[in-house]
C-alpha cells in the first residue's frame, strides 16, 4: 500500500518534471535569436523531457513487460533525435549565406 503511494509520487514527478523541461524547451525556441540555437534549445528539452516522461511510465506501469518496450522507445528516442538535430544544424551551416556573420564556422576536412 506505501510502496503504491511512493510509486504513484514519483510517477508524478517525473511526468511533471519532464512536461516542465519540454515547456521550458518550448519558451527557448521563441526567445532564441539564430536557428542553431534554436535548435539546440529544442534539442536538449526534448531529450531530457521524454527520459522523464518515459521513466514515469516505467513507474505507472511497474510488473510486467510495459517496462522493456518504453526502455527500446527510449533508447531509439535517444540515439535518433541528436542525429536528427545534428544533421538540420549541419544543413542550416552549409545553406546560409549568413552563418559567418552570426557565428563563428569551423570547416572540418570530414564535413561536406
Amino acid at each position: 500500500m506505501i510502496g503504491e503511494k511512493i510509486r504513484f509520487v514519483l510517477c508524478a514527478a517525473f511526468m511533471l518534471s519532464g512536461l516542465l523541461i519540454m515547456l521550458g524547451a518550448a519558451i527557448g525556441n521563441f526567445r532564441f535569436r539564430t536557428a542553431l540555437n534554436r535548435m539546440h534549445a529544442a534539442a536538449m528539452g526534448d531529450s531530457l523531457g521524454k527520459l522523464c516522461l518515459l521513466i514515469g511510465l516505467m513507474l505507472y506501469q511497474w510488473g510486467g513487460t510495459v517496462e522493456a518496450k518504453l526502455l527500446f522507445i527510449l533508447a531509439f528516442f535517444w540515439m535518433a533525435g541528436p542525429v536528427c538535430s545534428h544533421m538540420l544544424c549541419e544543413f542550416e551551416v552549409t545553406t546560409n549565406e549568413l552563418m559567418k556573420k552570426e557565428k563563428e564556422v569551423k570547416k572540418d576536412a570530414d564535413s561536406v
